[in-house]
């Protein structure tokens, strides 16, 4: 289910702080700096089945959709 960028923010911000290494944190800021940047939209976080997490905005994932030439669409959108 798609939530308010607030939401992801926060815990994005959670995320950053508890961040063990420099890896982590580099990955953490990632994201928080893509949610900043899409303050106004509702966000999905989409898990993938290897453990990577994905966000994107509604009109991200459309975009991703409408651009596959196959079964599968790519969504590279962040980190």
């Amino acid at each position: 289910m798609p939530e308010q960028g607030g939401v992801h923010l926060n815990r994005a911000q959670q995320e950053l702080a508890a961040a063990p290494g420099s890896a982590e944190r580099d990955a953490a800021q990632a994201r928080l700096d893509f949610l900043q940047r899409q303050a106004g939209e509702l966000i999905y976080d989409l898990p993938c089945l290897r453990g990577h997490r994905v966000l994107a905005t509604a009109p991200q994932i459309t975009r991703a959709i409408r651009r596959a030439k196959g079964k599968w669409a790519q969504l590279s959108v962040n980190p």
